[in-house]
């Protein structure tokens, strides 16, 4: 995921990149935008974590 800022971590920024090169409308996102789309999907709570490497996991309860 790229962070709030969209001005950090290369690998996100490049993903997103790539993603908008290969398809019609691709992008990536922010914790904040999936944890937004948890709450309108009925979730509650959420918070983002990082994992090792470049990966990002968002966590919410239903």
């Amino acid at each position: 995921m790229i962070v709030e800022e969209r001005r950090e971590a290369e690998m996100p920024l490049l993903m997103n990149l790539n993603m908008l090169v290969e398809t019609p409308n691709g992008f990536d996102y922010t914790p904040s935008q999936c944890i937004q789309w948890l709450h309108e999907s009925g979730f509650e709570g959420g918070e983002a974590r990082e994992l090792p490497g470049p990966e990002t996991m968002v966590l919410a309860r239903k």
